[in-house]
């Protein structure tokens, strides 16, 4: 990965997208939603260097899904709290 001193001032959409280590769609989403905020100049679209330090130094909060094995254990405690009740 670049050193962030040596990024070019403004940045293509590709090199954010290496950057973050996202992919080529989701870059666009999270520019398009302002959560990497970005400039146009007609179609071009380009990504200010110091728009991504917040991104880069804020670890990404980790989302769950509740898994198959996740859900059972909750309604095997919930079956069991309601033995234990009677």
């Amino acid at each position: 990965m670049a050193e962030y001193d040596d990024l070019p001032v403004m940045l293509k959409v590709e090199e954010v997208t290496a950057l973050l280590q996202l992919s080529r769609g989701a870059t666009y989403k999270m520019i398009s939603r302002g959560i990497i905020p970005s400039v146009r100049f007609g179609k071009i679209i380009r990504v200010p260097k110091v728009a991504l330090l917040p991104l880069l130094q804020k670890p990404a909060p980790l989302r769950q899904r509740p898994t198959t094995a996740g859900r059972l254990n909750s309604w095997i405690e919930h079956i069991a709290a309601d033995v234990d009740d009677e």
